[in-house]
C-alpha cells in the first residue's frame, strides 16, 4: 500500500471541511486538467512510450544477432 493515498486522505479532509467536497473535486479537476496539458506539451513525456519500444527492439535485435554468432560458432567447432 502506498503512503500517498493516507497523507492526501490527511490534507483533503480538512480541505473538504474548510471548501466544501464540490468545490474541492473542481480544484482537483483542474489540477489534474493542467497536469494533462503540461504532459501533452512536453515531447518527452508524449514520445515516452515510441523511445521504449525502440530501445527494447534494438536490445532484442543485439540479443538475436548475438545467440546467431554463437550458434554459428558452435557449429563451426
Amino acid at each position: 500500500m502506498s503512503l500517498a493515498g493516507p497523507v492526501g486522505l490527511l490534507a483533503a479532509g480538512p480541505l473538504a471541511d474548510k471548501l466544501g467536497v464540490e468545490k474541492l473535486f473542481v480544484i482537483a479537476g483542474v489540477g489534474t486538467f493542467v497536469c494533462l496539458i503540461l504532459l501533452f506539451l512536453t515531447p518527452s513525456a508524449r514520445n515516452y512510450d515510441l523511445d521504449l519500444q525502440k530501445e527494447l527492439a534494438e536490445k532484442k535485435a543485439d540479443a538475436e544477432a548475438e545467440t546467431e554468432e554463437l550458434v554459428v560458432e558452435a557449429t563451426n567447432d
